[in-house]
């Protein structure tokens, strides 16, 4: 009987040593495994646009609208207005360093930069709201590899009160180089962004 449960005990023991050897290989494995650098370029592009509100993005936009406000107001009257570059120079110096190392330079001076301060400045810039990422789903396009779907869930509300839940879809196509936008389209988010600018435009217009 002694020896029958001893034998029992070594095959327990056994297992336990083979499965605790699989799931460490797996943890290794997935450690090791080579990163999908266009996902990580989603994700970081994603999370800063969504992310709310951006302190030192509403201080440089609240700075650059002072600005415009005073070169306005000091224009010859019946002349046309052209802002100067330099007035979107501190604005752009973050900007690059936030979306410039995820995008091709083509796309990143050209469409990006257009939606931005037309449309995508608004998610960082509304001090009453909280916007912020709980995650994101990527789908990488079996027929087409360099093009990607993704879902975001979004947590967004006034400061102070109730927070809801939300999703918005989106998808992104790259480069032959790894981790280089060359597009990105927010499909349904047209009503969120509403509902901030409506915050915003009683006080401010970018």
């Amino acid at each position: 009987m002694e020896k029958r449960r001893k034998q029992l005990l070594e095959i327990v023991l056994g297992i336990i040593v083979v499965v605790v050897a699989i799931v460490m290989i797996f943890i290794y494995s997935e450690k090791n495994k080579p990163k999908d650098k266009n996902k990580e370029a989603i994700i970081n592009v994603v999370e800063h646009l969504f992310t709310g509100p951006d302190i030192e993005m509403v201080q440089l936009f609240q700075e650059f609208n002072q600005a415009l406000e005073e070169m306005v107001s000091k224009k010859p009257v019946n002349t046309m207005f052209s802002p100067d570059d330099s007035l979107y120079n501190n604005i752009d110096e973050k900007l690059i360093k936030m979306y410039a190392p995820y995008m091709t330079e083509e796309y990143y001076n050209g469409a990006f930069a257009r939606d931005y301060w037309s449309y995508y400045f608004v998610y960082s810039t509304t001090e009453e709201y909280e916007i912020k990422v709980d995650a994101i789903d990527i789908t990488q396009s079996d027929k087409e590899p360099m093009n990607y779907t993704f879902t975001i869930y979004l947590n967004y509300g006034p400061k102070d009160g109730d927070k809801k839940d939300i999703t918005i879809e989106g998808s992104a196509q790259f480069a032959s180089e790894e981790g280089k936008m060359t597009y990105l389209q927010i499909f349904n988010d047209k009503a969120l962004n509403f509902e901030l600018r409506s915050i915003n435009e009683p006080k401010k217009d970018f």
